[in-house]
């Protein structure tokens, strides 16, 4: 998430082997920031994450709390709904030469990062991160032998090879997402509508398929990781 050097590991497609360092680190962060809590509001603040650039909304999507009980958009609230990826960030510009671990140098040598924008969100980038839109193209019935295909149907299409073909995911938003664009993403009309996501015949019942009956033959590009200056050092682990 977010551009080198100024970039997080995001935890929803985070893969690694059992007692990784990385993870171990950031697993710690994320429990001592809930000790005493109830919620993840004000998280941000917290000083083993707060030396952590904040996430960022785009200006046009800010808007504040009116005290009408409405779920405020802005920097700070994204970064303390998505916490969890800040420790990991915090783990990854962390340096502590009491037990040797260098989280710079880790990231650049041992770990293989995709664009979580790229691999995770394409259906959203081409349809304008509209859930209804994308709903209603999934729906669509796969044209027949001799059937023109539609320009819906294109884009559908377009939708299931690139995702299926060029991206490591595709990420379904429901809590905050629908805040942050206004309208219902596609998990929740999933959800409103059980059974629409495999429909046989039509792209979401193709999409399902592929999940299943498909893999790929070869590794997707990386993000280029270089040298960056960690943003902590001291010991983090209480009692090193």
């Amino acid at each position: 998430m977010g551009d080198f050097p100024n970039l997080s590991i995001v935890n929803f497609t985070l893969i690694s082997a059992a007692d990784n360092p990385l993870v171990k680190r950031a697993h710690y962060i994320f429990l001592k920031l809930w000790e005493g809590k109830n919620s993840t509001t004000g998280a941000h603040k917290h000083p083993l994450v707060s030396h952590v650039p904040l996430m960022r909304v785009p200006p046009e999507l800010v808007t504040d709390d009116d005290g009408a009980g409405k779920m405020a958009i802005n920097d700070e609230s994204m970064t303390d709904y998505a916490v969890q990826i800040q420790c990991l960030g915090a783990a990854e510009r962390w340096v502590d030469e009491s037990d040797g671990w260098d989280g710079p140098k880790y990231v650049k040598e041992k770990c293989w990062l995709f664009s979580m924008m790229a691999h995770s969100y394409a259906h959203e980038q081409l349809t304008n991160w509209d859930g209804t839109w994308q709903q209603r193209l999934f729906s669509l019935k796969i044209p027949g032998p001799g059937e023109e295909e539609t320009e819906d149907q294109k884009l559908a299409r377009s939708m299931v090879e690139v995702v299926v073909g060029k991206s490591w995911c595709l990420k379904l938003g429901h809590g905050f997402s629908a805040k942050l664009f206004g309208g219902d993403t596609l998990g929740i009309r999933w959800r409103k509508e059980p059974g629409s996501d495999c429909v046989e015949g039509t792209y979401a019942g193709w999409l399902r398929w592929a999940e299943v009956n498909l893999a790929h033959e070869k590794l997707l590009d990386r993000i280029y990781i270089g040298d960056y200056e960690p943003t902590m050092r001291g010991n983090l682990f209480e009692g090193s």
